[in-house]
Order: C-alpha cells, then sequence, then structure tokens
C-alpha cells in the first residue's frame, strides 16, 4: 500500500486518514498501521492523535519503549490543547507499560 499517496492526498481529511490506522489496527495489521502513522507523522508532526495511535500499536508490539515515547508526545500535545481526559487516559497507559 502506498502510505505516502494516501496520506499527503488533499481531498481526505485527518479524521479519514486517522480512520484508516484504525482498519489497520483492528485488523492487527499492526506494522501497516505503524508504517502509515509514521508517514502521517512526517506530514502532521503536530497531531496528538497520530502519536496516541502509534503508542496503541508499538504497545501490542510489546515494544515498549517505542510505544512510552509516543505516548508522552501524545501527552504534551494534547496537554497543550487542554485535553485532560486523553492526559489522564494516557497517563493511565504509561504506568500500565512502566
Amino acid at each position: 500500500m502506498n502510505f505516502v499517496f494516501i496520506v499527503k492526498r488533499n481531498n481526505i481529511d485527518w479524521n479519514d486518514r486517522l480512520s484508516i490506522f484504525d482498519d489497520l489496527y483492528d485488523q492487527r495489521k499492526l506494522a501497516s498501521a505503524i508504517a502509515f502513522d509514521q508517514t502521517a507523522i512526517h506530514i502532521n508532526p503536530n497531531l496528538a492523535e497520530i502519536h496516541f495511535n502509534l503508542g496503541l500499536a508499538f504497545g501490542k508490539q510489546g515494544r515498549k519503549s517505542d510505544a512510552i515515547a509516543q505516548f508522552q508526545k501524545a501527552r504534551s500535545l494534547y496537554q497543550q490543547k487542554g485535553n485532560n481526559k486523553r492526559v489522564a487516559d494516557i497517563d493511565r497507559l504509561i504506568q500500565e507499560l512502566s
């Protein structure tokens, strides 16, 4: 799958792009989900949801340090937005991985 083409398409909004990750993740295609979001990060590095999704996928793969790093980045971005619920969710996930 050409993730660069899909992620860069201007007529697809970010919610649709994020749903592609969700579909890949739900199908347990973790390597593809990770590749998709890593491509997306280069285009929109300040979208917390991308980092959060990567944290979930890395966690499923047992890549704890990678998961924690992505969750920490997502946490920082959510905190900047004032999304305290998501910050608390991430704190719990990081604690479970530690």
